[in-house]
């Protein structure tokens, strides 16, 4: 019964119904008393003690920890009291109470060394290395976060697949507070380091062959940057302090750190934006926000809420140009121009004069956000001033420069697919994956993957087949063949599946320089897995083939393509990991080979698409294959008007961005 009471206890935690929770924790904790079961006492008290913390009644969660702290100490479960001692520490520094804060991490890090807990010892290094960080102490605070990186990180390389990927997002925050250590510290060598080593390693890993990974550090990548280039690197996303580091060839480098609170409190002030906001989340996060709103921001927001709340904020304006309406225009102005304020302003001094190009190396969040469309404070799009390109971290930068291949025997593989009707008589409705669904979906998912056997069932359950044709797709393809005529091009019934992976399996892909595909692009942020491409559908399966060009599979196509062209509907999107920026069909194809891709964040208008590709590709050919300069070389123009007066809007043009060297 008492078990049972905790469990129910639980559920109204998670509905922050925190007095229904404590009435059954309280219940639960008198049957124990009376059975004399210390143990799930102290578990009770514990879980007594989370409650008011998250309540913010920091004295009764004392009280309770005390309790527990105690029962510990009786029945000598010395990592029951480590536990203790740790969640006491923190409650002490939400407080701001450091200095009693260090003493219970310390004796908490003490006792998990002598019992060699591995996972804890990381936790409370970690904790106690933030602590020392706040009371000035970096150097301790530095030795401390660093001895947390170690142990997670061999814990880390004992996983695979998806769960490393995953444990890496989850300890993110230790190698942040490393970076921002060395920022105050003023070592932008060591800052930028430390950005590297959380910065998308799972891919990295993949290009590096399995080798020992080369992290760049600030000479090296100096170095690698061409001339009148600056990159920009943003890191600690997952921190309430946004760091940003700007890098040239030259010794004039610099990095900034800047805090999210003013700019989240600023458009949580705007009852529109912060409807858009706040509308998926939960009634816990909602009472925070709420807090926060009444309090006229001297209430402090979680860590985790900050991130949310800015994570959100992004979103929602991606949301907004995506879709602009007459009465929107001023509101996504306001936007840009803030987060312009946010992220370029503050670096902008070591922004050279004579600087022609940025490359963006971006973090969490901030890889879906097209920075071009970002307001400077004369008004203009960043993209008039500077060509943007963007890259997943310097250190893949550096290999994809170096990775040279042998010159191709054609020009461009224009791959277009504009019916998708013919898969299913039965039209499914589509509906959104619940909670419930996405682990028992992604496990099938997966065992289907591993064993080889087609997913289409599972698309069409999902209402994930139910998509319209893209009447221009084949007009596109034709039209690059028309600008560059050493090349080929696969439509409709041929541009399938099977005849991407035959072209693979005999090293066919390997002879074209750009690789481009017209077609639907399927971002399944639940189930990632599921991501991809769509090809030709036909009604029946053949040879085993669903049609849906999958994320694992593009990973495993042998390509050596300077250019990945994605015109396809939001094959941008993706699973936003920590450390690992968007996880989709970008990281899939520079893993499989190619040097560079260009994604569209959303949809857009089937002529515009079509006008800015062909546009692309003529610029292509005056600027002898650079990608970079040709892509923005284009947005300008549609920004003057010059592709069509009704295409100047950030809709038609910012969704398209360049990944590569």
């Amino acid at each position: 019964i008492a078990q049972r009471l905790n469990n129910i206890a639980d559920v109204y935690v998670s509905w922050a119904q925190y007095e229904k929770a404590i009435e059954k924790y309280n219940t639960a904790l008198g049957i124990y008393s009376e059975i004399s079961d210390r143990r799930n006492k102290a578990h009770l008290f514990s879980n007594l003690a989370s409650v008011y913390f998250s309540y913010g009644k920091y004295d009764l969660a004392l009280k309770q920890y005390k309790e527990a702290e105690a029962l510990y100490k009786e029945m000598k479960d010395l990592s029951g009291l480590a536990s203790v001692l740790d969640n006491m520490g923190s409650l002490n520094f939400i407080q701001k109470n450091h200095k009693q804060a260090a003493e219970l991490f310390e004796n908490a890090l003490t006792t998990r060394r002598d019992l060699n807990e591995k996972k804890g010892i990381a936790e409370s290094s970690y904790h106690l290395g933030i602590t020392k960080m706040e009371l000035g102490d970096i150097n301790t605070a530095l030795s401390h976060l660093e001895e947390a990186v170690d142990v997670f990180e061999k814990l880390r390389k004992t996983a695979v697949g998806d769960i490393r990927r995953d444990f890496l997002a989850s300890q993110i925050q230790v190698y942040e507070s490393i970076v921002l250590c060395h920022i105050k510290n003023n070592d932008i060598n060591k800052a930028l380091i430390y950005n590297e080593l959380s910065r998308s390693k799972s891919l990295l890993e993949v290009l590096s062959k399995n080798n020992k990974v080369e992290i760049t550090g600030l000479n090296v990548a100096q170095q690698n940057l061409p001339e009148h280039t600056t990159a920009i690197v943003y890191g600690t996303m997952d921190n309430p302090t946004l760091t940003s580091m700007a890098i040239t060839k030259s010794e004039e480098t610099g990095a900034i750190l800047k805090s999210k609170k003013d700019l989240i409190a600023e458009f949580l002030k705007d009852v529109d934006v912060r409807s858009n906001v706040i509308s998926e989340f939960n009634k816990v996060e909602l009472l925070e926000v709420t807090q926060f709103i009444k309090s006229e921001g001297t209430y402090k927001l979680s860590v985790s809420m900050q991130k949310k709340l800015f994570d959100s904020f992004v979103l929602t304006y991606i949301e907004l140009l995506s879709r602009p309406e007459m009465n929107n225009k001023d509101q996504v102005k306001k936007l840009s121009q803030e987060l312009y304020q946010l992220l370029i302003k503050p670096i902008e001094k070591y922004i050279g004069p004579e600087t022609k190009n940025l490359i963006v190396v971006p973090d969490g969040v901030l890889s879906r956000l097209p920075f071009e469309t970002l307001i400077d404070d004369q008004g203009k799009f960043l993209v008039d001033t500077y060509n943007i390109g963007y890259i997943h971290s310097l250190s893949i930068y550096k290999i994809l420069k170096e990775r040279a291949y042998e010159s191709y025997e054609k020009d461009v593989l224009a791959i277009g697919v504009s019916n998708f009707k013919m898969a299913a008589d039965t039209k499914l409705p589509e509906y959104e994956i619940n909670k419930d669904q996405v682990s028992s979906i992604g496990k099938l998912a997966n065992r289907l993957s591993k064993d080889q056997q087609p997913l289409r069932d599972i698309y069409q359950n999902l209402g994930l087949d139910q998509l319209n044709n893209i009447p221009g797709s084949v007009a596109e393809v034709k039209r690059i063949k028309e600008i560059f005529p050493n090349s080929d091009t696969i439509t409709n019934s041929r541009a399938s599946e099977g005849r991407i992976k035959y072209y693979s399996s005999k090293d066919n892909l390997k002879k074209y320089r750009i690789l481009h595909f017209s077609t639907h692009g399927l971002s399944v942020n639940e189930i990632p897995l599921l991501s991809g491409l769509v090809m030709y559908q036909t009604k029946e399966l053949v040879n085993g083939e669903d049609g849906y060009l999958r994320i694992d599979e593009i990973a495993d196509l042998s390509i050596q393509a300077d250019l990945i062209n994605l015109s396809a509907c939001e094959t941008g999107a993706g699973k936003i990991y920590s450390g690992e920026g968007t996880v989709g069909l970008s990281q899939a194809f520079i893993g499989a080979g190619a040097n560079g891709i260009t994604i569209s964040q959303w949809e857009v208008d089937d002529e515009a698409s079509a006008e800015f590709m062909k546009l692309f590709y003529e610029a292509l050919k005056t600027n002898d294959f650079n990608y970079n300069i040709s892509i923005n070389e284009v947005k300008r123009k549609f920004i003057k008007g010059e592709a069509g007066i009704f295409w100047k809007s950030p809709m038609f043009w910012a969704p398209f961005m360049y990944y590569g060297k």
